[in-house]
């Protein structure tokens, strides 16, 4: 066969490249290291058998090394249940084939050689073309061994639980064995209620300590079988094998019990805190894994509208929610997710100087869905960064576009999301596209970038300092910084003095309030004063009438929009053009 002919070739051909996880002990200094480590490391070969085995894994697995080598993997790494065919030659093979490393999974039941239960984490590695190695440790919650490497790159350093490349790697598992045994399994997708105004009140400190004891609570108070990872942020998840709805009902309240019994002193005062949950359940709720996190995030949505420190199941959930979700999923999908782009006018001279990204969802029969009706559920659902990329990404295209056809000078507003910014390859996939197009235009784009992005103070509320190293690569590249909804939080002057703000885009409620309020109009004359102190460019947004206007102008604001000036349009609803695919 092909296969063979080819398997031959790569073994000859890399044989010295794997010598390391095959020689006997001590010839080589890779193999000497491999022996002192505290996890257990076994080589394995395109065949699928053992070519090294370091004295851990054997004391682990309860056999002797010589023993070992040569076996097949399955036959001495056995894991309980339907994970058997992972470690299978086929199996390893498609991790040689692909080059992509497998795990970490976290919490799967080893049997060793004296027919004993011992809970492991592990994750398999392609070495080179013919080798691969699978490292694992034991694990227990209650006393695990932060020295292993694999801990290290598996766990959350705060809370001690797996971290979300963990979780991803077990749920799918999970997902695989339950689908193989038509068992059902649940998973529970946790948040913590009103985490923010803790950090911002009481410190990060606070917060730390809530989520540290929260998780050793949530531990605690779940079965042995089941796992707890903190998902990101304060959002955990626990996967419930073999169990229905009613009985991960019957755990997520037992959870958000004992959770809201949590006492952390804090200079003095004893804090709490509450934690809503969302539930999904396989195979009633979704038969992708996907499709159960987005259940399990609508439940959680709607378990804080309802009004937090509760939980909900998808029965519980409005359609509403749900058609919203489905509906920006596929927008999503199809490249259906466009921009309308809002002029913006120095107020003054009323020359347009610029115009800004503002997200619509275009219909299957080409009605138009304006951001109001899904922007907030997409924050919510957690997929705010994927329509941040796709309108980022159609700005940049049309900059560059308007550039290279001889267009105006104009600078190009997008909004950008917190979501967006936890996402580094979402980041680097803009930065790719922006310097393919800045190179296109060549000396018609100089160090100043005519992309602004704008950040919203309250999603970004008290993490001055997080803030700026996440859009350090954006500023770096020349990009400028503007500061929207200025006003409407209470963190607006450290924003303006730790980060290097180009714009303030003012709250447009008081921009409405302006023409009718002397105290608006002296609040607004202020931030103008202090703007042109500092250099900074204001922008008025929803001037929405010419009474508005002349107020606005005479304050002496730079820059304005609104539909009175010029409502968003969309350049075309045929998308083909602008589609541009989210990295996975």
């Amino acid at each position: 066969m092909l296969f063979k002919d080819e398997r031959k070739r790569r073994a000859n051909d890399h044989s010295a490249e794997a010598s390391a996880l095959s020689a006997p002990p001590n010839t080589t200094g890779a193999t000497a290291i491999l022996e002192a480590l505290g996890d257990g490391v076994i080589g394995v070969n395109i065949d699928g058998r053992i070519t090294y085995i370091n004295p851990t894994a054997a004391e682990i697995i309860g056999c002797e090394v010589t023993a070992a080598l040569h076996k097949p993997l399955s036959s001495v790494f056995r894991l309980r249940g339907d994970t058997l065919y992972q470690l299978e030659p086929a199996f390893i093979q498609t991790i040689l084939r692909d080059k992509q490393i497998y795990g970490p999974v976290t919490s799967r039941h080893l049997l060793n050689d004296q027919q004993q239960e011992i809970s492991v984490n592990y994750s398999i590695s392609p070495i080179n073309d013919v080798t691969a190695v699978i490292l694992f440790h034991t694990f227990s919650y209650d006393e695990p061994n932060k020295t292993n490497l694999l801990y290290q790159a598996s766990f959350d350093q705060l809370t001690g639980l797996p971290n979300r490349l963990t979780l991803h790697h077990t749920l799918n598992q999970l997902h695989h064995d339950s689908q193989a045994h038509a068992n059902q399994y649940s998973l529970l997708l946790l948040d913590f209620d009103r985490f923010k105004l803790i950090n911002d009140c009481y410190g990060h400190f606070a917060g730390d300590a809530l989520l540290k004891d929260g998780a050793a609570v949530m531990t605690q108070h779940v079965r042995d079988e089941d796992s707890m990872g903190r998902w990101g942020g304060e959002e955990f998840i626990g996967l419930l094998p073999e169990t229905g709805k009613a009985v991960a009902i019957e755990i997520a309240e037992r959870l958000r019990e004992k959770v809201a019994d949590i006492n952390v002193s804090v200079h003095g005062r004893q804090l709490s805190t509450t934690i809503s949950i969302g539930i999904a359940t396989f195979p009633d709720d979704g038969d992708d894994v996907d499709s159960l996190l987005r259940t399990a995030d609508v439940a959680l949505y709607e378990a804080k509208r309802a009004g937090r420190n509760r939980t909900f199941t998808s029965e519980q959930v409005s359609g509403n929610i749900f058609s919203i979700a489905t509906r920006l999923e596929d927008a999503l999908n199809e490249g259906r997710v466009s921009a309308a782009h809002q002029p913006i006018f120095d107020l003054q001279s009323g020359q347009r100087v610029a115009e800004e990204a503002l997200a619509r969802i275009v219909c299957r029969d080409q009605g138009i869905l304006p951001a109001a009706s899904f922007i907030e559920a997409a924050e919510q659902l957690q997929m705010a960064h994927r329509i941040d990329h796709q309108l980022i990404s159609q700005t940049i295209l049309r900059c560059s576009s308007n550039a290279l056809a001889g267009g105006a000078t104009i600078d190009h507003f997008v909004n950008i999301s917190a979501d967006l910014l936890r996402h580094a390859d979402l980041v680097k996939s803009i930065l790719d596209l922006s310097i393919e197009q800045c190179n296109k235009c060549g000396s018609l784009v100089g160090d100043t970038k005519p992309l602004v992005i704008e950040i919203t103070e309250r999603e970004l509320l008290g993490n001055v300092k997080e803030a700026k190293r996440q859009l350090a690569p954006f500023l770096d590249f020349g990009l400028r910084l503007a500061i929207d909804d200025f006003g409407s939080g209470y963190s607006s002057l450290q924003y303006i003095a730790d980060l290097p703000i180009t714009f303030l885009k003012i709250e447009g409620e008081l921009i409405k309030r302006a023409p009718y309020e002397q105290r608006v109009r002296a609040i607004l004359q202020g931030v103008q004063s202090m703007a042109s102190n500092l250099g900074l460019t204001t922008i008025a947004e929803y001037i929405e009438d010419e009474r508005t206007l002349d107020v606005i102008r005479e304050i002496g604001i730079h820059w304005g929009q609104g539909n009175y000036l010029g409502e968003p349009e969309l350049e075309n609803t045929n998308l083909n053009f602008i589609s541009v695919p989210t990295p996975s």
